[in-house]
């Protein structure tokens, strides 16, 4: 998908659009969250969890509905969402 920009001098990573480093980042940032939530239930089994470990989650949640938003809208944004090609076509 990002072939092209694979290139012998560079760091592939370094090289790729940002729409692949920005999707491999929503999805780091999702199991990272899904792990503060496992780990939210697996505390409130034993006992109250502490404010810290109920609130852990939040943070990624926030990284995530950014990353999600800028990925749904880039492309309206970037005018590939031709909306006149479905069904007036």
């Amino acid at each position: 998908m990002c072939a092209e920009f694979f290139t012998t001098q560079g760091s592939p990573i370094a090289e790729c659009p940002p729409p692949r480093l920005l999707k491999q980042t929503h999805r780091t940032i999702s199991v990272f969250f899904t792990l503060t939530v496992v780990a939210n239930f697996i505390v409130r089994v034993w006992r109250a969890p502490p404010d810290w470990i109920t609130y852990a989650p939040l943070p990624p949640l926030f990284i995530l509905m950014v990353t999600g938003l800028c990925m749904f809208a880039r492309p309206y944004l970037s005018g590939r969402g031709d909306r006149s090609s479905g069904l007036n076509a």
